[in-house]
């Protein structure tokens, strides 16, 4: 079960990724692919990648230009452009907030946490809130 979110949560940083490979330089499409794979917390194949490159060059993130190859078809190698150096300056100063508020809510006690509530708006658990398992913890999760 874990296995789905950790597959969505590796599908939303690795646009993120991506454009931490590009910002070395001229990166040809599989080399970002392989660097992906090298770090086995965001491996991503070929299905997500080349989807990406692809958007990110239409919104003007990337430049691309083709690379007959000898003994195969063409190389793409993608750039970034200076549009793609401001949104990749956007998710590192972002990336830190996100630590934060994640961390805040791991730190939580329940008393600090707003209240979950039922289909009726009614606050639901012990006191309303709920406190957060951690891995190896006996204790239950409230219901």
């Amino acid at each position: 079960m874990i296995e789905s979110w950790i597959t969505q949560l590796r599908k939303g940083v690795v646009e993120y990724g991506v454009l931490l490979v590009l910002a070395r330089g001229e990166t040809y499409g599989y080399e970002v692919v392989r660097a992906l794979k090298e770090n086995r917390e965001l491996a991503a194949g070929e299905s997500t990648v080349y989807p990406i490159l692809a958007r990110l060059r239409e919104e003007g993130y990337l430049t691309c230009r083709v690379v007959k190859g000898e003994a195969g078809p063409p190389r793409r190698y993608f750039l970034m452009t200076e549009k793609g150096r401001m949104r990749l300056a956007e998710m590192e100063a972002y990336w830190p907030t996100l630590e934060k508020g994640l961390e805040r809510l791991r730190n939580a006690s329940p008393d600090t946490l707003p209240p979950v509530r039922d289909d009726e708006g009614q606050p639901r658990g012990p006191s309303g809130g709920g406190r957060i398992p951690r891995m190896g913890d006996e204790r239950a999760f409230w219901a």
